[in-house]
């Protein structure tokens, strides 16, 4: 008799995980002050009014994460950042305690105070602006066109333009704006980047 032989090493399956674009969510925007175009990807402004938040769909709750913001139109008074689950799309991005936010006219906000003493940053249309957010640390950069504001270098871990330890549990991106027509369009996968992240960053939505 021919003995046969089984191969008792088994395949392993591959696991491929699905990358999905970072969006806003529909179910976090005042749809009478913003709508959402692009697959949901770009915020518009449609409604001059007191300013509301766009909020992202995808959310980390540690480690290191960088994302960008392409600026579609540029009108004034918009604001981009970080804010935690207890932010409402009602309530002005960085007039929280639960949000920290940069403006576009050379000013940083959280919990409605104005942080001095930190580099300016203005943007216009086209602009990138970056954003870099280390929470596990506490710590949020922001850059505008591949420059770090404040000298920033997040990589190294130093000059964040906020270091706070409320920086903490599930954190999305946001956007606020108050005149019409504003836009602004969330990224957050390599394929969607114009800059590549700092040393020992993800890209948010990855």
């Amino acid at each position: 008799m021919i003995p046969v032989y089984f191969n008792s090493v088994a395949k392993k399956k591959e696991i491929i995980v699905p990358v999905v674009p970072v969006t806003f969510d529909p179910l976090k925007v005042d749809d009478t002050d913003f709508k959402l175009i692009n697959d949901n990807k770009t915020c518009e402004g449609i409604l001059a009014s007191t300013a509301q938040t766009a909020i992202s769909v995808e959310s980390q709750s540690s480690g290191k994460y960088y994302a960008e913001v392409f600026v579609d139109n540029e009108v004034g008074s918009e604001m981009v950042g970080i804010c935690t689950s207890s932010h409402l799309c009602t309530n002005r991005g960085g007039f929280t305690n639960y949000s920290w936010t940069w403006m576009n006219n050379n000013r940083y906000y959280h919990n409605s105070a104005l942080l001095a003493g930190k580099a300016p940053g203005y943007w216009v249309d086209s602009s990138i602006l970056q954003m870099a957010v280390d929470i596990d640390a506490g710590k949020i950069w922001w850059g505008l066109d591949n420059t770090w504001l404040n000298s920033g270098d997040p990589a190294n871990g130093t000059d964040p333009i906020y270091e706070d330890a409320t920086i903490t549990g599930d954190i999305f991106l946001c956007y606020s704006q108050r005149y019409v027509l504003g836009q602004a369009s969330l990224r957050g996968l390599t394929t969607d980047l114009t800059y590549t992240p700092p040393s020992g960053f993800s890209p948010w939505g990855e």
